[in-house]
């Protein structure tokens, strides 16, 4: 008895899949929706290819396809989701000669892949990652101080500067505490900020 060749499919919808930078302006998960329905339409034998989705963990996929879901599960748990596809493909009918991944690869925390790969491995079934998504700016207020450290001889005042870079935050009233050794207030400066902006500002200790 023959057994028919199985291709398995991965799609990522955790949240970070929403984010809009795949090509054409589409979101991670429209990206890897198109790269799956193209997998399926170039293939042979359609009906031999399943199709997984997972966030959290593996789920189940509505019988018109996963496009009408939506990348808003939680945190990634890609090597979970691929240890239970194979558990679940185990007890099905076919031989599961592939595996393709498409995620953005932002699991939270890092977990080793060799329970996936090694598993799959054994079943002889390659697995064919497909990276999605760029590099996100970063959105946060930094404080640089123009000097570490200084010094000064005894009731001198020192004047300490910094500039507090606004890096794609919007219109914010930053509030910039000044404390000593044992995390007293010793002064408070605040700024208004906005982005792209690099906002001065300086205290002076008497």
């Amino acid at each position: 008895v023959e057994i028919p060749p199985v291709w398995a499919i991965l799609l990522d919808r955790s949240a970070s899949m929403a984010t809009p930078d795949a090509s054409r302006g589409r979101t991670r998960w429209q990206e890897a929706c198109a790269i799956a329905r193209a997998a399926r339409d170039a293939s042979a034998r359609p009906a031999h290819i399943r199709t997984y989705t997972f966030a959290d963990g593996l789920e189940p996929v509505p019988s018109d396809g996963p496009e009408r879901l939506a990348a808003d599960g939680g945190t990634t748990r890609l090597v979970d989701a691929g240890v239970q596809m194979l558990a679940r493909e185990q007890g099905r009918n076919g031989r599961l000669t592939g595996i393709l991944l498409l995620s953005d690869g932002r699991q939270p925390d890092p977990v080793p892949a060799d329970a996936f790969a090694l598993r799959a491995a054994a079943r002889a079934a390659p697995i064919f990652p497909i990276a999605l998504g760029g590099p996100v700016p970063r959105q946060d207020l930094e404080l640089r101080v123009a000097q570490r450290r200084h010094v000064s001889f005894l009731g001198q005042p020192v004047t300490i500067t910094a500039t507090l870079h606004n890096n794609r935050m919007g219109p914010i009233e930053a509030r910039v505490v000044l404390r000593d050794d044992t995390g007293a207030e010793l002064a408070t400066r605040t700024v208004q900020t906005t982005n792209a902006q690099a906002a001065p500002l300086s205290f002076r200790s008497e």
